[in-house]
């Protein structure tokens, strides 16, 4: 196989083709973190993002989109990226370490590589799963099933939610919000989170600011961003960023105001994105690894 690297712009049409062929031939590629717009997005608001492809007999069988510095790559629109890896079409091997030196590159840095062909098992130190609403036979479907597996959960859930509706008063839920100032208050109470718990705060820097914008503001249906939030009498209770495309919606970034604390309210509004789901022509709600709580 022959490799190059390129730059987003510097792809053909027929290479976006490819690109959007293999991912929707294979229900494994279906993350909106593998879509051509996502790498498109990250490599308008950041200067280091490459892709390399690779090619047999001129046909283009294997793309990794990457951000790097000198000879160490990441993928692209790390730490942001929950899924990556290469995507490669069906039926192709290649050699990564081959690969690797062809584009001029020491090492990539992966921390959630979505390898179900076990290409790159051998340079893993740690596995984990993802844990992945499917609602392909209905939403009734799905709750019905969840009342059967976890009744206690279930049932507190729904305690949870009577509780809430008498002490505080009517709730309202959007699935696709576009109010600026939600937008604003759930980055704002993320950063606080951050800080207030030690944690790095990856929403800082401008890029990343200006990536999750781009993508809330985006009418792209292969990858775009939902703003989910629930609201009493105007006011924001909780909110949920995620990425998506034509089947999937990824978990991202949530939050709450601490003062609704009691009433689980990132629980609350997962059920209610997962009811709206259907609206949406959505088969799935990927809650990403180490999600099983």
């Amino acid at each position: 196989m022959l490799y190059e690297f390129v730059r987003f712009a510097d792809l053909s049409e027929d290479d976006i083709s490819v690109w959007k062929s293999i991912i929707s031939g294979d229900i494994a590629l279906s993350s909106p973190f593998f879509e051509p717009a996502f790498t498109r997005v990250v490599s308008e608001v950041r200067d280091d993002v490459w892709i390399a492809l690779g090619r047999e007999d001129g046909e283009l069988k294997l793309i990794w989109p990457m951000q790097k510095a000198g000879r160490v790559a990441e993928p692209v629109g790390a730490p942001f990226s929950d899924y990556h890896g290469p995507i490669v079409a069906a039926g192709t091997d290649f050699d990564p370490e081959e690969l690797i030196n062809a584009v001029g590159l020491s090492v990539i840095r992966m921390m959630g590589v979505h390898d179900p062909a076990c290409r790159l098992h051998d340079y893993a130190h740690e596995f984990d799963g993802a844990f992945v609403v499917d609602v392909r036979k209905g939403v009734d479907a799905y709750f019905d099933t969840q009342r059967e597996l976890y009744s206690r959960h279930a049932k507190k859930q729904r305690r949870i939610k009577r509780k809430m509706e008498r002490e505080v008063g009517p709730i309202s839920f959007d699935f696709d919000d576009r109010n600026e100032e939600h937008w604003s208050t759930l980055m704002r109470w993320k950063q606080r989170q951050y800080n207030e718990t030690g944690r790095h705060n990856v929403l800082g820097p401008k890029w990343v600011q200006d990536m999750l914008y781009k993508l809330w503001k985006s009418d792209d249906a292969d990858c775009r961003g939902y703003l989910h939030t629930l609201t009493h009498e105007g006011r924001l209770v909780a909110a949920e960023f995620n990425l998506g495309n034509k089947s999937t919606i990824h978990g991202w970034v949530p939050s709450y105001d601490p003062e609704f604390h009691s009433y689980s309210p990132g629980n609350m509004l997962q059920d209610f994105i997962i009811e709206g789901m259907e609206d949406y022509g959505l088969s799935f709600y990927d809650l990403g690894v180490s999600a099983g709580h």
